[in-house]
């Protein structure tokens, strides 16, 4: 995915994750909210599977490219997004 699109997309994630669960909330949580709990359920699952196929991804790709021991590089904004959902996934 182009870096520029993947920014803003998985920013656009993080704003959608902080007005669906502000704060962390859980579903049955007065403030959760999704029209449609299993669709939503459904949409985080798809979306933290392919959060963790970019980081596998990406710890491969550093692998690969270096032969010194390079740390990598994973966008913070990726990080968060994933342990957000993973909260709601668990």
């Amino acid at each position: 995915m182009f870096a520029p699109l993947q920014t803003q997309l998985t920013k656009y994630c993080i704003i959608q994750m902080a007005l669906h669960h502000p704060y962390g909330a859980q579903k049955g949580s007065s403030s959760a909210y999704a029209h449609d709990w299993e669709k939503w359920q459904g949409i985080m699952s798809h979306v933290f599977h392919l959060l963790q196929n970019e980081l596998r991804a990406c710890i491969e790709s550093t692998k690969i490219r270096s032969n010194r021991n390079q740390e990598p590089t994973i966008s913070p904004d990726i990080v968060i997004l994933t342990v957000e959902i993973y909260k709601q996934v668990k």
